[in-house]
């Protein structure tokens, strides 16, 4: 197979470029696991974790705006790419330092309590509640299985595709 461009990393921004990309041109994704292996979904936690416990907003509705706010700045990160031709990778490292930096700002160089005064809410439920040993034991034997499952699945389609596996 033939492509025109290569994008390495599935982050937000190379998703991103790859979109953009995909109008006009063929485009590959290199990624080093899974095609939604990227770390971009780290940022969330930080802004969802400060709109519940400085802002009193509501779990669901804090982690959805963080959401939003997360794929509009790494979508604005991936349309520099392509509009400004910036190599994705200084887009990438830049961003990895200035939200790093941004980061300790927001949440005072501290830790952002997940339940206030030991009272459980969603917030606390959703990032620190864990199974029972049984259904833990159920839901890892689940998970993998579905993983071997998905390898058989990739290696039948890379063989199919001529791809060595």
């Amino acid at each position: 197979m033939k492509f025109d461009v290569a994008i390495i990393g599935s982050g937000l921004a190379g998703l991103s470029v790859a979109l953009h990309l995909a109008e006009t041109r063929k485009v590959a994704v290199l990624c080093k696991r899974a095609l939604l292996d990227g770390a971009s979904d780290w940022a969330q936690g930080g802004i969802a974790a400060v709109l519940v416990f400085e802002h009193s907003w509501g779990a669901a509705l804090a982690m959805l705006v963080a959401l939003v706010i997360a794929i509009a700045v790494w979508a604005g990160m991936g349309a520099l790419i392509v509009s400004q031709r910036i190599p994705a990778f200084i887009i990438t490292l830049a961003g990895m330092m200035v939200f790093k930096g941004l980061h300790w700002k927001v949440i005072h160089n501290a830790t952002i309590p997940v339940n206030v005064g030991g009272v459980d809410n969603l917030y606390s439920l959703l990032t620190t509640w864990y199974l029972p040993p049984v259904p833990s034991w159920i839901l890892g034997a689940v998970i993998f299985g579905t993983m071997v499952w998905m390898q058989v699945q990739d290696r039948r389609r890379r063989a199919a595709l001529g791809f060595p596996n």
